[in-house]
């Protein structure tokens, strides 16, 4: 029969092995999301490590050698060790595990998403019927346009529900989940997903092709540089909050702030620079400087490229107090004559 103190001993054999393991994990995930390490069966090991770990607790709570004081100990020594990993392990573990989209690893995410679609399998039937047949959409990248879905409404008088933008949660991913897998299921009976589908992506790409030709309108408006000129503005794509920015009002404000960006970028190119492409993203939030990120000046001369860089930071920021504002510009410089 084991003695107390041979007991203890053990105990604290697997407290030290519980946090030795939790610090394996937060060196691997250092290396893994400092940029040290790419590979995805590294990523899977990390994974892994993580959610092995959370046996330690549990082993440490049944163990005869336990003590209140030894395993909160041990607990929280590992806790400290772990809580830097925990936020990234809730974002990359779920797909991991084939869990749906917008779920975390935790049993709240599980109860909220579980919860809604539910409550979404619910609201289709009851669409269904009162004769309404209608997908629920939920999720927008930043600067895309919201599907409209005239199309569908057109052709299958299918309606497309928006139940939440960019920002989404387990709540609405549940229940746009839930929802369109009793509607979708109806509207393939009715008309076959695949022709749905299809008519989706004719909507879409007509869709693209009335935003692209959107901006190059909006980019000929905002642009003070000249056509066919050595530097020209291509294209310009300013986003509000992660929206397109088409308020005419505000589109008029910021082109002073437009045209010194430009200015920056033509006064530090000579006419005999050699031809390159240039991308610069600015952001802006209110009451601070413009912050720049700039794309292509590995073609061109570094002393053009250094010209450049300081000319855009020497910018003054804009009088914008709308909101988060980023401008993408496209520049092209031409060959000399």
């Amino acid at each position: 029969m084991n003695t107390p103190s041979a007991s203890a001993r053990a105990y604290r054999r697997l407290g030290y092995l519980a946090l030795a393991h939790a610090v394996a994990v937060f060196g691997l995930g250092f290396l893994l999301f400092s940029g040290g390490i790419e590979d995805a069966w590294h990523v899977r090991l990390w994974i892994a490590l993580v959610t092995l770990w959370w046996f330690w607790p549990v082993a440490l709570a049944l163990h005869r050698g336990r003590t209140v004081l030894r395993f909160a100990v041990f607990a929280l020594l590992s806790a400290i060790v772990l809580w830097p990993s925990l936020g990234f392990y809730n974002t990359v573990a779920p797909e991991a595990f084939g869990l749906p989209g917008g779920m975390k690893m935790n049993p709240v995410s599980a109860w909220k998403y579980s919860s809604a679609y539910l409550a979404g399998r619910s609201d289709a039937q009851k669409d269904l019927s009162a004769g309404i047949l209608a997908i629920e959409d939920a999720g927008l990248l930043p600067g895309h346009e919201r599907w409209d879905g005239r199309v569908l409404r057109e052709r299958y008088q299918i309606e497309i529900k928006t139940i939440a933008g960019s920002v989404v949660d387990e709540t609405s991913l549940g229940h746009r989940d839930g929802y369109n897998s009793v509607s979708i299921r109806e509207i393939d009976c009715r008309f076959g997903w695949d022709h749905v589908q299809a008519a989706r992506g004719e909507e879409l790409r007509e869709q693209g092709v009335r935003a692209e030709q959107s901006l190059k309108e909006l980019s000929k408006r905002l642009s003070s540089l000249r056509p066919n000129a050595k530097v020209t503005t291509e294209l310009i794509r300013p986003y509000v909050d992660g929206h397109p920015l088409k308020d005419v009002a505000a589109q008029q404000r910021l082109a002073p702030f437009v045209h010194a960006v430009e200015q920056s970028v033509l006064d530090a190119t000579p006419e005999d620079s050699p031809a390159f492409e240039l991308h610069i993203s600015v952001t802006l939030t209110p009451n601070s400087r413009p912050w720049f990120q700039i794309y292509g000046l590995a073609d061109s001369p570094p002393s053009v490229s250094q010209a450049i860089s300081n000319n855009l930071n020497a910018t003054p920021p804009p009088e914008w107090s709308e909101g988060s504002l980023s401008v993408a510009f496209d520049f092209l410089i031409r060959p000399p004559l």
